[in-house]
């Protein structure tokens, strides 16, 4: 009797501790690999508020003035290894997603005394002292209002670190794009290197935050390389990259880098066919339109 009982209280102890096991690694496997979906809006304004209690703000209207008057400018950046080697899915991804950030909006509603955040595109780092790359309609979207008196543009890495926009270094109408400083009080961060033109046919991938879903990684290839008609300026034409690579509204201004973890272009827009196209009836395919890194390499001079 003595043995059975003996028997049993070590196998219900082994249950036990294979159980704890067991919820351990679970806990672990889900923190390691599974994400919030969306951006966590009570952390994120409680740090906003913060770093505006112990800043200065930024003068919105000298952002919109330096956008329009640094066309073509060049910015100094560190020169980056370019990669050559072929990276697995899983690591390009990881990759990515540390040098990406959220651009967003801090804003007083004018109906109470809290600063409301709106998390609204994508942009990624290019120099680990703040630099950052995203399209030139981001920044201008600023100018408008939400619910109220904008107050900053802020960046938000993927480790949850937040910094305003203090600066636009350079800009480009044409290729929407802009190249913006953000003040990391001397922290480093991870930097995506600028690689070569794609050719057609060839693999390229995406992250970006499209409505709002943060850090959504999609693969395609590039459809084609064109000159065609700018985004931002339909009287200009401007070499473009368009892929099969899945994004939309949300997305805009981010990477898209190709199997060695190279930038080969910067996320612009989408064209809707549809087979009546003058009703917008009868939905047929999304043509995505990027900027090739030719072009962000013209506001770029590398020490």
């Amino acid at each position: 009797m003595k043995r059975k009982i003996l028997f049993f209280t070590l196998l219900f102890a082994g249950f036990l501790s294979f159980h704890r096991l067991f919820a351990q690694n679970y806990e672990k496997e889900l923190q390691e690999n599974f994400r919030p979906a969306f951006m966590d809006m009570g952390d994120v304004e409680t740090k906003v508020t913060k770093l505006l209690a112990s800043e200065p703000a930024t003068n919105q209207q000298e952002i919109q003035s330096q956008l329009r008057q640094r066309k073509e400018a060049q910015v100094n950046i560190k020169r980056q290894q370019v990669g050559k080697k072929e990276l697995s899915n899983v690591e390009l991804a990881r990759r990515v997603r540390l040098s990406t950030v959220v651009i967003g909006n801090a804003y007083d509603c004018g109906k109470c005394h809290r600063t409301h955040v709106a998390p609204a595109a994508t942009g990624y780092i290019i120099d680990e002292d703040g630099i950052i790359v995203t399209n030139y309609h981001v920044i201008d979207s600023a100018r408008n209002r939400v619910n109220g008196t904008k107050k900053e543009l802020f960046v938000m890495t993927d480790e949850g670190d937040i910094f305003f926009i203090k600066e636009v270094l350079a800009s480009s109408l044409d290729d929407d794009l802009a190249v913006v400083r953000v003040d990391t009080k001397g922290k480093k961060l991870k930097v995506l290197p600028l690689g070569h033109t794609a050719q057609q046919g060839e693999d390229v991938y995406v992250m970006g935050h499209p409505r709002h879903n943060l850090y959504y990684w999609s693969k395609g290839i590039v459809a084609r390389n064109v000159m065609g008609r700018s985004v931002m300026n339909r009287h200009a034409v401007v070499p473009l990259m368009e892929i099969t690579a899945d994004y939309g509204v949300g997305a805009s201004g981010g990477s898209v880098v190709d199997k060695y973890g190279n930038v080969v272009g910067t996320v612009s827009s989408t064209v809707s066919i549809y087979a009546d196209e003058a009703a917008q009836r009868g939905f047929q395919m999304s043509i995505k339109t990027t900027i090739p890194v030719i072009q962000l390499k013209r506001l770029i001079k590398l020490q």
